[in-house]
């Protein structure tokens, strides 16, 4: 009989799955998304980049605004307003 995997190696596992499908859908966009959006401003370059870019940001923000929602606290809790994360900056509940 095999002991089932402790779950702090588990939650390894989950996370290195979790960061390799990020980085494999990333790598899938990057190379795609100039010319398709550029196909959808008509053509134009500079629009394009611009548009790109502004994609870039808003991905880069709402990453730093939502990710630590569902962080772990020290304090052991998952969320919630004793753990300092920008979205409760905002006043915003955490869980």
């Amino acid at each position: 009989m095999t002991a089932s995997p402790t779950p702090r190696r588990a939650a390894l596992a989950f996370v290195f799955v979790t960061a390799l499908l990020d980085v494999l859908a990333l790598g899938i966009v990057i190379p795609v998304l100039p010319d398709l959006v550029k196909g959808f401003v008509g053509g134009d370059n500079a629009r394009a980049a611009h548009m790109v870019g502004l994609f870039g940001t808003l991905f880069a923000a709402m990453q730093f605004l939502f990710s630590p929602s569902s962080a772990r606290c020290p304090t052991g809790s998952a969320g919630g307003p004793s753990c300092w994360s920008p979205a409760s900056a905002w006043g915003w509940t955490t869980c």
